[in-house]
């Protein structure tokens, strides 16, 4: 029994570590501001792996987005299970303010009434 309660915090450091080492890495890539001023749609874009890359690999970058308010406090991002990842070549933001949305992609957008990021 004393070493099962010894092993499971062991267990649970290793899985951090593993999860912690291996999970991918982002950098800001761009930012769109609002129409209105209110609001930055801020891009980040997986970083390369690797010093050698081509231009036209760009679009296949993972990416994802993060609502700000103009004074820089992060309103909007996704969460540790629902990332709300997209390929870069996949972005156009589309601000509808008199719906009160910012679509990123195609079908994934940020509802700026509730705050909820809706993505696919």
């Amino acid at each position: 029994m004393k070493k099962l309660i010894y092993l499971i915090p062991v267990l649970i450091l290793i899985i951090g570590a593993i999860y912690f080492f291996t999970r991918k890495k982002f950098e800001e890539y761009k930012r769109h501001a609002s129409p209105d001023g209110q609001y930055v749609l801020v891009v980040y874009v997986q970083k390369e792996m690797y010093a050698i890359g081509f231009s036209s690999q760009q679009s296949h970058k993972s990416a994802y987005v993060a609502l700000e308010d103009k004074n820089g406090k992060v309103l909007v991002k996704p969460g540790l299970f629902r990332s709300c990842e997209f390929s870069l070549g996949d972005f156009g933001a589309e601000w509808l303010m008199d719906e009160n949305k910012v679509y990123y992609t195609k079908f994934d957008y940020i509802d700026l009434s509730t705050m909820e990021m809706s993505c696919n």
